[in-house]
């Protein structure tokens, strides 16, 4: 922990900064996909849907994902991560705000996908910006505080799924308000 804490001291504001903005993305980034968990029941009820039908909306999201993040990598590879990363915030955050939107299973599923896409433009910038970024000697300690983000992002996602459906009985809420903070974070992805 001390040691730690003497990692922060020697970085600059700019690392920092760095550090915060990134983290606080990924915790966006899984809190978004954590979001719509909790919802199931609510949107199963809405578009009489079966657990099937739920499982293509989750599975859907990760096919996606993965046939994205390998192309959007070489991307950041040959434009800037920053640009890539306030796009990629940008998209994901639209078609989350979208979910709340949609009148059918196929809509979601629709929308569900593009955030697979958004969200696949982030790993790979922000990885490799912080590595870029950071001396290797501290590497590894940067990418243990970055990944504190999706931990937290994904256990906060889905308290807030659950919290927002159950006390407005209204599943749509619980991704317009997921959806907004993207959108300050893309904006200062950029700084």
């Amino acid at each position: 922990a001390c040691y730690t804490l003497g990692m922060f001291k020697n970085m600059s504001l700019d690392q920092k900064r760095m550090l915060l903005i990134l983290t606080l993305i990924n915790l966006l980034n899984y809190l978004d996909r954590q979001v719509l968990f909790p919802l199931f029941g609510h949107i199963k009820a809405e578009f009489n849907l079966t657990d099937y039908h739920l499982g293509i909306l989750a599975t859907v999201f990760i096919v996606v994902h993965s046939l994205a993040v390998f192309p959007l990598g070489i991307m950041a590879d040959r434009i800037s991560r920053k640009t890539i990363i306030a796009i990629g915030v940008t998209f994901w955050s639209l078609a989350s705000f979208a979910s709340g939107l949609v009148t059918s299973f196929k809509a979601l599923l629709g929308v569900r996908s593009l955030v697979g896409i958004g969200e696949a433009s982030y790993a790979p910038a922000a990885v490799s910006m912080l590595t870029d970024n950071f001396p290797d000697e501290t590497n590894s300690q940067v990418q243990g505080i970055f990944n504190i983000g999706m931990l937290i992002g994904g256990t906060v996602g889905a308290i807030l799924g659950g919290v927002v459906a159950y006390y407005s009985d209204n599943w749509r809420l619980a991704f317009f308000i997921a959806s907004i903070p993207g959108f300050f974070l893309a904006y200062f992805a950029l700084t």
